[in-house]
């Protein structure tokens, strides 16, 4: 081996670790922003919204709240945690599962998105969900904070930064703040919840769409389920708006 194709190698090798550790840098300020972020809305929720009935008027109390939100794998069902394996010839119906975790209630909803009714996980869906949360489960906060995973289809677009324009320019709230987990770094509060129910889902027969919304209650007193959209078996929760 030459001297300069050496030294060319161990140019590239210095290089990648310098982009690793920059990559580390930026990953472990993004996580204590977001630590400090939950921090203060739980101090702020213990302090002033313990005893709060929702939903509260937009823009109404003086401070702010933190939330994050984001997708999970699809449930299947019907699922049988005593079946031996996947039945071959039968494909399970699936439910998508969307999750809005607010950091200073401690407290998830997750909308069930059945198959029959799903219209993708753009960006009109994501926004669709979040401003039924913000509409009905937020504490009309002056000042919102926001977490999300870095996927640019649903999260990091300029339809999502227009409807948080809007929301100001109408009054819902004073400011807000939209941060992105750094890519590789993205496991929040929200995938926390998502895990309390999937641990029960895998002990628990599910039937139809109606059991896996008591899983999804019973998994935890800080999951709570949300149909959204529209099904024949369960009422309407959440509409579809066209933001683009």
């Amino acid at each position: 081996m030459s001297p300069t194709k050496a030294n060319s190698e161990d140019t590239e090798k210095l290089e990648a670790i310098k982009q690793q550790e920059e990559h580390l840098k930026t990953a472990s300020q993004e996580r204590a922003l977001y630590q400090e972020q939950i921090s203060s809305a739980r101090a702020i929720f213990d302090l002033s919204l313990k005893n709060t009935v929702l939903p509260q008027p937009p823009n109404s109390f003086a401070s702010s709240q933190h939330y994050s939100f984001d997708f999970a794998q699809q449930v299947m069902y019907p699922s049988n945690p005593l079946q031996p394996g996947p039945i071959y010839f039968m494909v399970p119906k699936r439910c998508g599962l969307f999750g809005v975790h607010s950091e200073g209630a401690n407290r998830q909803h997750n909308y069930m998105i059945d198959e029959a009714v799903s219209v993708g996980k753009g960006a009109n869906t994501v926004i669709s969900l979040l401003h039924h949360y913000l509409d009905h489960y937020s504490y009309g906060e002056q000042h919102l904070h926001l977490h999300a995973d870095n996927c640019s289809g649903q999260n990091k677009n300029n339809t999502m930064l227009q409807y948080l324009m809007w929301r100001i320019h109408t009054g819902r709230n004073s400011s807000v703040s939209l941060h992105f987990m750094i890519a590789g770094h993205t496991k929040f509060a929200v995938d926390w919840g998502f895990g309390l129910l999937k641990r029960k889902f895998r002990k628990t027969k599910v039937d139809c769409l109606a059991d896996l919304a008591k899983v999804i209650n019973d998994s935890s007193h800080v999951t709570h389920k949300q149909l959204c959209f529209c099904h024949h078996q369960l009422p309407l929760f959440a509409k579809l708006y066209v933001f683009e």
